[in-house]
């Protein structure tokens, strides 16, 4: 599945979130894995805004782009899921696989005092400007 590829080529992610019945947002690093549907993988601090609003399970919403596309080669990513605390050892054995820098004994007190996160994505969009302009690939999960 094309969606699957694409996941494993971003970094970064914006996450929408409610907090305090607000509308809430934050820029996060990610990792993708695939079970019988993607999951995105991320680490943060139960001290955030967004680690206390999502510590206990909740909708989220997110995008991805790349910066410094041209207008009519933009490509990015649309999607929701259901984002909760994940499974410490297995998401970060996934994490370390494209972010090895969390080995690095400098941070390693900041990622143990860290919670990993998990989005169980049920809908992707795929946006992808270079196909024809507005062309999308939806997918349900």
């Amino acid at each position: 599945m094309i969606i699957i590829k694409e996941l494993s080529d971003y970094n970064s992610l914006s996450l929408a979130y409610i907090s305090d019945n607000k509308v809430r947002s934050c820029n996060l690093w990610f990792v993708s894995s695939m079970d019988k549907q993607p999951v995105l993988y991320f680490i943060s601090s139960l001290s955030t805004l967004h680690g206390q609003a999502l510590r206990d399970g909740a909708e989220v919403s997110f995008t991805m782009t790349r910066d410094e596309q041209d207008y009519l080669s933009i490509k990015g990513i649309q999607g929701n899921g259901y984002c909760k605390i994940a499974d410490r050892e297995t998401a970060r054995e996934i994490y370390v696989n494209k972010f090895d820098i969390i080995n690095e004994d400098r941070l390693r007190p900041i990622i143990e005092n860290s919670v990993f996160f998990e989005i169980r994505v049920n809908w992707l969009r795929l946006i992808d400007n270079s196909i024809s302009f507005g062309h999308k690939d939806e997918y349900n999960f």
